[in-house]
């Protein structure tokens, strides 16, 4: 018997891969505050009250749902709180009184404190000297979801840099492409090291915690280091377009996570940053 799946902010950059890749193998019911675009296999229902809209018995839940104003602080701050914190709390209720099995929270690596040298991994401190309000947002839905630990298993994924078809044009990979494409400035004030993930490794990932027992925290990210410089210059090779470059500052902050728990208990990424740019690039409009 399809397990049904309850899924907050399933229109959004991974609800909607996750959706195309399970639609036939799960029963799945999207919360949104608009439907705008209908997704094939999806039962939609509108965030208020949609707790009396749902007819089937809900096992897991995935939170995927945050603020699209997540940047705008503080002008956006109640929209962010509202978001990211108060939704949280009203699916975390709506968990316990209906039993739910499982509850997979889509949390994000910038909850960590930027390390000089080394790499993060589940035990880095959290963010909480230079903490901004977005990161203090992710922080508090992990604390009250943690509290919950009894009721139900709990799985929370912090992502590192997630990319793919489909993303904004305003996030990073994509809105580098877009500049390389139109013959525009980037300037680089921050030459920053990370690990991008992906997206179909991503979904597997989160399609794999589904069979997780108790509560389990996980770094998401891809196998591979870089940096924006280098990132440019994959992108520029595949375009066959020269980059042009500001360079205003030395600085290269580190956010290279470890993913040695991913890797034993979720999935080995196996998309290179040169292939999934290289898709990226196919199915992305001109």
């Amino acid at each position: 018997m399809k397990k049904n799946i309850l899924i907050t902010g399933v229109n959004g950059f991974i609800g909607s891969h996750f959706t195309e890749k399970n639609f036939k193998k799960y029963n799945l019911y999207g919360i949104v505050k608009k439907n705008k675009k209908k997704m094939k296999g999806i039962k939609y229902l509108k965030i208020k009250n949609f707790y009396k809209k749902i007819d089937k018995k809900i096992d897991f839940i995935i939170h995927l749902a945050q603020s699209k104003n997540y940047k705008k602080f503080p002008e956006k701050s109640k929209d962010i709180f509202n978001s990211n914190i108060k939704l949280t709390a009203e699916i975390l209720e709506f968990a316990r009184i209906n039993k739910i099995k499982k509850f997979i929270y889509l949390s994000t690596g910038s909850v960590y404190e930027n390390l000089p040298k080394g790499k993060i991994n589940e035990e880095t401190n959290l963010k909480l000297n230079k903490i901004d309000f977005y990161s203090a947002s992710k922080i508090s839905s992990e604390l009250m979801i943690k509290s919950y630990k009894n009721f139900f298993d709990i799985i929370i994924l912090r992502i590192f840099f997630p990319y793919g078809v489909n993303q904004k044009e305003d996030m990073l990979i994509p809105s580098l492409i877009k500049k390389i494409k139109n013959n525009e400035h980037i300037v680089i004030n921050n030459n920053l090291k990370f690990n991008p993930i992906y997206i179909d490794d991503l979904i597997k990932s989160i399609e794999k915690s589904l069979m997780l027992k108790g509560l389990n925290y996980f770094n998401l990210a891809g196998k591979e280091k870089i940096d924006i410089e280098r990132i440019i210059k994959i992108i520029s090779k595949k375009l066959n377009k020269k980059a042009i470059i500001k360079k205003i500052s030395k600085k290269s902050d580190n956010y290279i996570s470890e993913i040695k728990f991913a890797k034993k208990k979720l999935l080995i990424p196996k998309i290179s940053i040169s292939k999934g740019i290289l898709n990226l690039l196919k199915n992305t409009k001109k």
